[in-house]
This record gives structure tokens, sequence and C-alpha cells, in this order.
């Protein structure tokens, strides 16, 4: 009987991993095809500040951001929360010398915000505090 027990226990165990490696997997997949619908935007968002702000440029540019959900890109001290569609939606952009590993010298601080309409990008507002 306490081999029987065993027995299940094991199998039980095996169908609990499995159910969750299936749940880790279906979870990857949604999240990379939410990141694809939001790279558009972030990669027009990193454009559109290197391109109209020079002081920013130097920490915008060759960005390795990595995608943590909810429309939300970070990296190199910087964090895009995107929101909407690429077409009509809102942005916002947070960049931290402090994030990142060159945290000494000058404390930068970028604080960017704006809305995407009808798929262009309009500023509402920028800080570059040093």
């Amino acid at each position: 009987m306490k081999g029987v027990r065993i027995a299940w226990l094991l199998a039980f165990i095996a169908v609990v991993a499995v159910a969750l490696a299936t749940v880790v997997v279906v979870y990857d997949i949604m999240l990379a095809g939410e990141e694809q619908h939001y790279l558009p935007m972030k990669d027009a968002l990193v454009t559109f500040i290197a391109s109209n702000h020079p002081d920013a440029a130097s920490f915008i540019t060759n960005l390795d951001l990595i995608y943590q959900g909810r429309g939300i890109f970070s990296g190199e001290g910087w964090i895009l929360d995107l929101s909407g569609s690429n077409t009509n939606g809102t942005i916002y952009a947070d960049f931290s010398i402090a994030r990142t590993q060159n945290s000494s010298g000058i404390p930068h601080r970028i604080l960017w915000s704006g809305v995407v309409s009808n798929g262009t990008i309009i500023e509402t507002n920028y800080t570059h505090a040093l």
C-alpha cells in the first residue's frame, strides 16, 4: 500500500510539473506577442527623444531595453512606460544615471512624457535635470 501511495504521489508531482511548465511556456508566448505590439512605439520614442533632444541623445542611443510586461521596457538607466496602441496612446520615459553602472559623476535625470495621436508622437513635457 505504501508503494502505491508513493507511486501516486510521484505521478501527481509529475503532472503538476508538466502543468506548471505549460503555464510558463504559454506566459512566455503571450509576453512575446505583447512585446511585439509595443516595439514600434518604443523604437519611435527612442528615435524621437534622440532626434529632438541632443542633450539626451548620448543616453538613449544603442539601448538594450528589456521588456518587463504591461508596456514597460527598462535598461541602462531608462524606464519606458507605453500604453495604448501604436496610433493612439500615452508614453512616459524616465532616465536616471543612478540606475546605471556609471552612477558616479553628474547625476542626470530625464523625464519625458507625451502622447501618440494618429501615429504621431507629441511631446507634452521634457525635463533634463543635472
